[in-house]
């Protein structure tokens, strides 16, 4: 995807300096590397849905407060030799 943004920007900066046939030849390369995102994109699509039906979906209850005091807590421990004093 990069490669396909850079090489445009590349050729449209450089426009009326471009010769006809480099001119074609980027966008050659341009259409191959388009092509083969497509396929990419495709292949992660179907996969993606192909695998949708494995995921199991089970809501529970939970404690927010228990959980962020014992993620402030740990983050106080993580971060207490940085900053030198006790929190």
């Amino acid at each position: 995807m990069f490669a396909i943004v850079g090489a445009l920007e590349g050729l449209l900066r450089k426009a009326d300096r471009t010769s006809p046939d480099d001119r074609q030849r980027v966008l050659g390369e341009v259409l191959g590397s388009a092509r083969t995102l497509q396929n990419e994109m495709t292949r992660l699509l179907t996969w993606a849905t192909s695998s949708q039906d494995d995921i199991e979906y089970r809501p529970a209850n939970v404690d927010l407060e228990k959980m962020l005091a014992e993620d402030v807590a740990l983050l106080r421990r993580l971060s207490w030799p940085r900053c030198g004093k006790d929190h």
